[in-house]
């Protein structure tokens, strides 16, 4: 492999004056995520007038005084709804932009090869509806981030120019070219002046700790939470890390440069994996658990760009090195994460979050002053009927719910990356911990009852499966765990939750980039009638299923008035509070929603214990169940 090609062999571009000062513009930066809200940050610096449109925003711009002075606009270019509906919308954001940049993109190199199709809606549609819009309103400049990681493909020359052969070898990398292909189509066409900025391996405060996505916040993550460091192959492959103000300052400047062009952005040195794995433990201060993951096709084995041609147009070259970036990205990590709270022993119960009296907290006896929360009530309720649920239980009724369950839970897993981080909340027994499990996954299952994780973890000790259990309330696990998830499964859990939409919003609070939230089992929203309905059909089901158990039921009700309610039957309506009202899950939709995520699936049922019951809601057209998978989009994904 030789050094970059001769200089006489690259293109030129007349050099412009660094001296000229930086002209004011009214800016459209379209994505929030790592690159986008550095560029937004840099932009306002300089002066210029900035609206950013993304679904979702970096956490970490909501920290800098610059935020005060962007308008955010939450929306999602790349939304599955056909966006001709929302077309009016950006042409007027587009119309008002002296400048655009293109920053927003959800694939990666294995994502993309794992689902080729659904990355080409992600990424390429996006950007060709953006252009489309630039196209309508006369908007000429615009900026693109694609992925130099990539789209060279196996280099033949280190550090790597723009005249370098493209021949990606991945999905993603193909991608990039494609925009790049029709961003230039549309210059040649109608007059636009794209500038192209094929980025390295970006990284930074506000980046998200997904592995997926960025090894150097996973790593970061992985130090914070005591977990695993996941290394692919031997750690020889290098890459080309680059701190995110390098590239906002870059990104920046380049938007002025009045003919456009292609360039590389990067630090122009290559750092092997495992050289990164050092320093990141010499950073932090803490060793991490290795595991080795086998080499994948999509990766290339070396990242190393050469940017002298953006430097010798614009005078712009690399200025924090990586063991400064690497310092003010732990840093940021540290001063961000949720606080923890005493030791993290797995069955340590942990103090209660009381809240103040209200409809959802109900008297145990006439003898007794205490409220009893909903947590408290599930422990007891399920204190006393773990026996009713044996270790090899699989679902709540049966194989046509099993195999829309497993189903679902395949969609979810299509939706992010390898090796996920993921959260079965409220797992009970462990129905979607153990499916999971059986699909290569290595689940965290939450649960606020003893009973219930000790027959989780029974499970997996007679399937040979390494569980990580904390016996919590899932709102205190939430909030007390510094980890972002890949995805987070509710399943049949939400009607035992005293406030379930806040334990939702929270959830999604805590979902990573990318990462999915999976609702199901739960019931929807009922008129009175239904809800008798529902209570016969239990009634009736006990009474075929538990002969014994529906009668010391019956007897109990029959002995008792209305003043004198059993201590039981008060526990077990407060641990399934909301099992007969219903969840509302349209509202749930549209909060979500308006929280920046999107919809992937949002289907309502009909389903019931018996099958006489089933046949009446279908006739009546009352669906009892539901289940919903949201996303959290990537806000940007350059990370070659």
């Amino acid at each position: 492999m030789t050094k970059g090609l001769p200089e006489e062999l690259c293109e030129t571009y007349p050099r412009a004056d660094p001296s000229d000062p930086p002209e004011q513009q009214r800016c459209l930066v379209v994505g929030g995520g790592l690159i986008g809200a550095h560029v937004a940050r840099e932009l306002v610096r300089s002066g210029s007038e900035v609206t950013l449109i993304s679904s979702s925003v970096s956490r970490w711009f909501d920290g800098v005084p610059e935020a005060a002075h962007v308008e955010i606009v939450r929306n999602d270019i790349g939304h599955s709804e056909p966006f001709s509906q929302r077309s009016r919308e950006l042409d007027e954001l587009v119309a008002g932009a002296d400048v655009v940049f293109m920053l927003a993109g959800r694939s990666t190199p294995a994502l993309s090869d794992r689902d080729a199709v659904g990355s080409i809606v992600e990424s390429i549609v996006p950007t060709l509806s953006l252009l489309e819009s630039l196209r309508r309103t006369g908007t000429k400049r615009i900026v693109i981030a694609t992925s130099g990681g990539t789209i060279y493909g196996r280099v033949r020359f280190v550090p790597t120019p723009e005249t370098h052969p493209t021949e990606p070898i991945s999905a993603h990398g193909v991608n990039s070219l494609a925009i790049e292909s029709y961003a230039n189509f549309f210059a040649r066409a109608y007059g636009l002046v794209p500038t192209i900025l094929r980025c390295s391996n970006v990284y930074g405060p506000g980046q998200t700790m997904r592995g997926a996505f960025a090894v150097i916040a996973a790593w970061f993550g992985a130090a914070l939470t005591e977990s695993p460091a996941y290394l692919i192959g031997e750690g020889d492959v290098r890459r080309d890390f680059i701190y995110a103000e390098d590239v906002a300052r870059a990104t920046v400047i380049a938007s002025r440069i009045e003919a456009g062009g292609t360039f590389n952005v990067g630090s122009g040195q290559a750092t092997s994996l495992g050289e990164l794995l050092t320093k990141i433990q010499s950073v932090s201060g803490r060793s991490l658990a290795v595991e080795r993951l086998e080499p994948r096709a999509v990766d290339v084995p070396q990242t190393c760009l050469d940017t002298r041609r953006l430097g010798a147009l614009t005078g712009w070259r690399p200025e924090i090195e990586l063991d400064l970036g690497l310092r003010r990205t732990w840093e940021w990590l540290v001063s961000t994460a949720p606080r923890r709270v005493g030791p993290r022993d797995a069955f340590a119960r942990p103090a209660m979050h009381h809240r103040s009296l209200s409809s959802d907290a109900m008297r145990i006896d006439d003898h007794s002053s205490a409220v009893m929360s909903a947590a408290e009530a599930n422990r007891r309720f399920y204190h006393l009927h773990a026996p009713d649920y044996d270790e090899t239980e699989v679902c709540i009724f049966g194989a046509v719910q099993q195999e829309r369950f497993l189903a679902a839970v395949d969609q979810a897993l299509a939706h992010i990356g390898p090796t996920p981080l993921a959260l079965d909340a409220c797992g009970g027994s462990g129905n979607a911990a153990g499916a999971l499990s059986e699909r290569g996954v290595v689940p965290v299952l939450v649960d606020v009852s003893p009973d219930m994780v000790e027959l989780w973890r029974a499970k997996a000790s007679r399937l040979g499966i390494s569980a990580e259990t904390h016996v919590s309330a899932i709102e205190s696990f939430l909030a007390e765990d510094p980890r972002y998830w890949d995805l987070i499964t509710f399943c049949s859990a939400l009607h035992h939750l005293e406030h379930y939409a806040s334990v939702v919003d929270l959830a999604a609070e805590r979902l990573a980039e990318g990462g999915v939230l999976f609702i199901m089992f739960d019931p929807t929203r009922a008129t009175p009638q239904i809800r008798l309905l529902r209570k016969c059909d239990w009634a009736l089901h006990l009474l075929f299923t538990r002969p014994a158990e529906f009668l010391t039921l019956a007897l109990k009700a029959s002995r008792r008035s209305s003043q004198d309610e059993d201590p039981d039957a008060y526990v077990g309506r407060l641990a399934e509070r909301h099992a007969y009202d219903g969840i509302d899950d349209l509202a749930l939709v549209r909060d979500l929603e308006s929280s920046g995520l999107r919809t992937l699936t949002h289907e309502r049922y009909v389903d019931a214990r018996l099958a006489p019951t089933r046949a009446l809601l279908r006739l009546l057209r009352r669906p009892s169940y539901f289940h919903l998978l949201v996303q959290r989009p990537v806000s940007v994904a350059i990370d070659g």
